[in-house]
């Protein structure tokens, strides 16, 4: 079974202000930086390559999101695609769902939508 899983790559975050990013808080940066609602229960830190692709069902997008992976990683994040992100602060004012893909930014890189193991 699969469920559609986020990868992001957070490369470009000082030290200091990583857990801002990765822990949510009342001034949690992860939503604002992505311009999406996002359920912090499904949020999952990770930075180990290994342990990302465990979650990759197929051998072809595990290909992909290596030749994606820059050659040293920081910090990676992941979010299921159903429940992780729930809303567009884009459009506030529709509540039907998410219909667009989530985009690279100054501070992090969206590497793409795999199917994880669910």
């Amino acid at each position: 079974m699969y469920e559609p899983l986020y990868v992001f790559h957070l490369e470009r975050v000082d030290i200091s202000q990583l857990e801002k990013y990765l822990f949510w808080s009342r001034d949690w940066k992860l939503e604002d930086e992505l311009e999406f609602f996002i359920n912090p229960d499904f949020v999952e830190p990770a930075k180990d390559i290994d342990y990302i692709l465990d979650y990759i069902e197929t051998e072809e997008e595990k290909a992909l999101f290596k030749s994606k992976c820059p050659e040293q990683p920081f910090q990676f994040i992941l979010i299921p695609k159903g429940n992780g992100i729930w809303g567009d602060k884009r459009n506030e004012d529709d509540e039907s769902g998410v219909y667009r893909d989530p985009e690279s930014t100054d501070i992090i890189e969206y590497l793409g939508l795999y199917n994880g193991k669910a």
